[in-house]
């Protein structure tokens, strides 16, 4: 039976495995989000009215640290009707003065449903989410594509892959890759093709302990695809198993 590497707490790989489950989750709901909010402004325009309106009033609203402008709006709807309405976009300094004239977008069923006619407005949601969603479920989703691709390629190693033994040449922390301040380990190795000129340099997976004192000499099996040998994975068997 192999020995397991136990973690104290959250272990390293778990929690980049957390992480980048929220991250596609998230950006996911926030790319529906987007397109939601996209539908019902496109609705809403289809059968909007417009009308002349004009600020009347600029309504200072606080949010955290800090607070908006937001203008309150009146017009008269096509019954004669006057309305008086809140823009749902705030900013800070104002982007409007008291007396202006904005063109107003109205539910002719429902005039208290009215919008200013501007970017921020009508789209700014559905862009902002749909920029997040986009950032979030390309990392999340990336990452799990990835471990996916490697699934696969490891899968076809496997079946049609060749055993060569490659000299290790290094063992090292790296520096680019840190989870809650851990560094992880790599093996690095390497292997003179004896068909041809080529020295092909291996890298192992990340680690999250040293490998050094589980490896009982300087060679290490790696399995490549001949016609790619830059496709490849590391004989980790006689490592303990990692948790995750």
């Amino acid at each position: 039976m192999k020995a397991r590497i136990l973690h104290r707490g959250f272990a390293p790989i778990d929690a980049v495995k957390a992480t980048m489950t929220v991250f596609a989750v998230l950006g996911l709901g926030m790319l529906i989000g987007g397109g939601v909010f996209l539908k019902s402004t496109s609705d809403f325009m289809a059968t909007a009215q417009r009308a002349e309106g004009r600020v009347i009033d600029l309504e200072y609203r606080r949010s955290g640290e800090g607070g908006a402008y937001y203008p309150v709006v009146r017009f008269r709807g096509a019954s004669g009707e006057e309305v008086t309405f809140r823009s749902r976009v705030g900013k800070r300094p104002p982007g409007y003065s008291q007396g202006d004239p904005v063109v107003v977008l109205y539910d002719p069923l429902d005039p208290s449903e009215a919008k200013v006619e501007s970017f921020f407005e009508l789209w700014f949601g559905a862009l902002i989410l749909g920029i997040l969603g986009s950032l979030f479920g390309g990392i999340g989703g990336g990452y799990w594509g990835w471990k996916l691709l490697l699934r696969r390629r490891d899968a076809w190693l496997d079946r049609h892959g060749e055993w060569i033994t490659a000299r290790i040449v290094d063992i090292y922390l790296d520096d680019f890759a840190s989870v809650n301040s851990q560094k992880p380990w790599r093996i690095r190795a390497q292997w003179q093709d004896p068909l041809g000129t080529a020295v092909c340099v291996f890298t192992s997976r990340i680690l999250w302990f040293d490998p050094g004192p589980f490896l009982k000499d300087q060679e290490i099996g790696v399995l490549i695809d001949r016609r790619d040998p830059q496709r490849y994975k590391f004989d980790l068997s006689s490592l303990p198993q990692q948790e995750g």
